[in-house]
């Protein structure tokens, strides 16, 4: 996979990344990478996990669940809204699902006597996460509900499998 360099005005183009003061978008510039992928080719797969974001710079994604149904995405967000009429905030998402604020945005959180997220309000939602169980030999998320203006959206995790755990 082709791996080019980034500049500051390309970064500058995502939201949060908008917000950064110049000189921490030329930090980050030097640690990000641009990565060019072919028609097809996968990016990652389903189970894997790690600590990265990804931003779609051009072209479209390609989302295939585990019995090969496949849904192209252009802008998940706007895609979702379109098709569905839903507005899910995704990028905060994938954090809530980890039982972490999103760093992006200031947060209003209540821990439980274990130390663990239970609720947090953040970017106009309100989450509630009322169960966890064993993930990666810890404590994750299993339930989850996110509440906006005028959606909610509910995540149930059966399994939690990561990049370096084996399939079972």
């Amino acid at each position: 996979m082709p791996v080019d360099s980034v500049n500051v005005a390309a970064l500058r183009a995502f939201t949060p990344l908008d917000g950064l003061k110049r000189a921490n978008l030329t930090a980050l510039a030097k640690k990000t990478d641009v990565r060019k992928l072919s028609s097809g080719q996968s990016l990652f797969k389903l189970g894997d996990s790690d600590k990265r974001t990804f931003y779609l710079m051009s072209g479209r994604l390609q989302l295939t669940d585990k019995d090969g149904n496949r849904t192209v995405l252009d802008d998940a967000e706007t895609d979702l809204y379109f098709r569905y009429g839903w507005t899910i905030p995704v990028q905060s998402l994938r954090y809530w699902a980890l039982g972490i604020p999103d760093p992006a945005s200031p947060a209003d959180t209540e821990f439980d006597g274990d130390g663990q997220l239970q609720s947090l309000v953040q970017g106009g939602w309100n989450v509630s996460i009322t169960r966890y169980g064993e993930g990666g030999g810890q404590q994750m998320p299993t339930r989850l509900t996110a509440v906006g203006e005028e959606t909610r959206v509910k995540l149930v995790i059966h399994n939690w499998l990561f990049f370096d755990q084996p399939r079972l």
